[in-house]
């Protein structure tokens, strides 16, 4: 049988007697020793660790975190460390889990998935937070302590377990601010030290975006870049390519960003988050085959490995809603009609996803399926007056001219709309009505700012016009009831 691996608890804390006691009933029963290195509180920190029976030891602040961090570990007995901040949570349900892994995976460091809480969203991300206690090992870096340099140096290899930590510590954006201030602060005072310092340069980048200083956070960023050559880290590279990009992008300066980030993309063929990215410029950029061709590989990516926070609900529609528009201008009819039922699985409200589901089916030759797709985004949207339009437009084109005309009376504001004139006039070149011809030619003209005339005098300033205004869906609904009409005086 399997050893039981035991686990020391260690954490640094300040002034948490608001998160600590949610930590340590979350640990209850799963941690063999908990220790709390206090670093100057002034509330009920120190009393509330006491009395759950942790190892309580006081620390003098000092600018630190690593210092502080290493002065926890300095104090654990047990086999492994779970390191843990006062504002994480250890549901129960992951306790056995862990120890499971730990048995399964003797001698290894474990990456768990950490979820951050925040007032509108939540996001996913993997973080080192399981160590063998090892003699030797220590944090490093003043702020983002890292312990995965020492591992790296002891050759001590690292798993990924499925456990998950939830972290409340970003739902307060004052403080989040706060935090990125001190950070900032101390990250200055590192490179002051050390101009090359990799690390220091790469979260002090991090910082400043967070802190929408983007141009000294991109001369961070690309200088670590620059200095990636001597270490051999592509978690970082990844990580600071995405966020130069995301701040290129923010400045309107979308082709560097697309530069940057096809520069190294043979680098990080297995990024699932970096592929996304560039198909995700590609798209913006209107490049819609390359946009197809990189994201069609990652189309069942779940993005919940991710070394950087990523909301993964949100990435996950926003794949199949660049995918599902890409794969309809290459002509893949069943990944856009998959990549929209995608979507309107999990936001069955979303408009946008109806109107693209029906162009994929009407694309697909079958109307009545493109009819029913507007019908479904009625009932589970509301009355959307552009669904309702593509209705009216879907019957004419399956030749349901009475279906069209029960529509129309239905579309209340878009009646005026050019491409329901248009259709109009093509029911009234349907059933000859020359009072419904003349009605509606001259509605087309006047929303193109044209003088009324009667039919047919100015047809050819009539097409001209639906060229010039760009009003494609019109002309062509326009251009068919004169062709019918040539073909019935023929």
């Amino acid at each position: 049988m399997l050893k039981e691996p035991s686990i020391s608890v260690c954490m640094i804390v300040k002034n948490e007697e608001k998160n600590l006691p949610s930590l340590l009933a979350s640990i209850n029963g799963f941690a063999d020793e908990v220790i709390v290195v206090d670093t100057g509180s002034s509330d009920k920190t120190v009393g509330i660790a006491e009395r759950s029976g942790a190892k309580v030891c006081s620390f003098e602040w000092c600018d630190d975190f690593s210092a502080a961090r290493n002065e926890s570990i300095r104090h654990a007995t047990k086999d492994y460390i779970l390191w843990l901040d006062a504002d994480d949570v250890l549901e129960k349900e992951y306790h056995g889990v862990i120890k499971d892994h730990l048995r399964t995976n003797p001698g290894k460091a474990v990456f768990l998935k950490l979820v951050n809480i925040e007032d509108d969203s939540i996001s996913e991300a993997v973080q080192l937070r399981i160590f063998p206690n090892i003699k030797g090992l220590q944090f490093a870096g003043r702020v983002h302590e890292q312990i995965a340099i020492a591992l790296k140096k002891r050759n001590i290899p690292t798993t990924l377990c499925g456990a998950k930590v939830k972290h409340y510590g970003y739902c307060e954006k004052e403080i989040l601010r706060e935090k990125l201030e001190r950070n900032k602060r101390i990250h200055e005072i590192e490179i002051a030290e050390d101009p090359d310092n990799f690390y220091a340069l790469f979260f002090l980048g991090r910082t400043l975006k967070g802190l929408e200083e983007r141009d000294r956070s991109l001369v961070c960023l690309k200088r670590v870049l620059d200095l990636c050559v001597r270490y051999d880290d592509p978690d970082v590279m990844a990580v600071a390519m995405l966020d130069a990009a995301v701040i290129l992008c923010e400045q309107g300066r979308e082709q560097e960003a697309v530069s940057l980030l096809e520069k190294h993309l043979s680098m990080f063929r297995s990024s699932n988050l970096i592929a996304f990215t560039l198909g995700e410029l590609y798209f913006k950029l209107k490049r819609y085959e390359e946009s197809y061709d990189l994201l069609m590989p990652i189309r069942n990516a779940e993005f919940n490995n991710e070394i950087v926070p990523v909301n993964v609900r949100t990435t996950r529609q926003s794949l199949f809603r660049y995918l599902g528009v890409s794969a309809l201008f290459v002509h893949d009819y069943p990944t856009a009609e998959h990549c929209f039922r995608e979507i309107l699985a999990v936001s069955p409200e979303n408009d946008e996803a109806y109107h693209y589901l029906s162009l994929t089916m009407e694309k697909k030759g079958d109307i009545e399926a493109a009819i029913a797709s507007c019908r479904d985004g009625l009932k589970y949207s509301g009355e959307d007056p552009y669904l309702r339009k593509r209705i009216f437009i879907l019957s004419i084109r399956g030749d349901d001219l009475e279906g069209a005309l029960v529509e129309h009376e239905r579309l209340n504001g878009h009646a005026a709309d050019v491409d329901v004139l248009a259709g109009m006039f093509l029911i009234g070149c349907r059933s000859l009505n020359m009072a419904d011809i003349n009605d509606y030619y001259h509605q087309i003209q006047s929303s193109m700012s044209l003088m009324p005339q009667d039919f047919p005098d100015g047809l050819d300033t009539v097409k001209e016009r639906f060229v010039a205004l760009g009003e494609c869906q019109a002309r062509e609904i326009f251009e068919s009831a004169i062709s019918h009409l040539l073909t019935i005086n023929a």
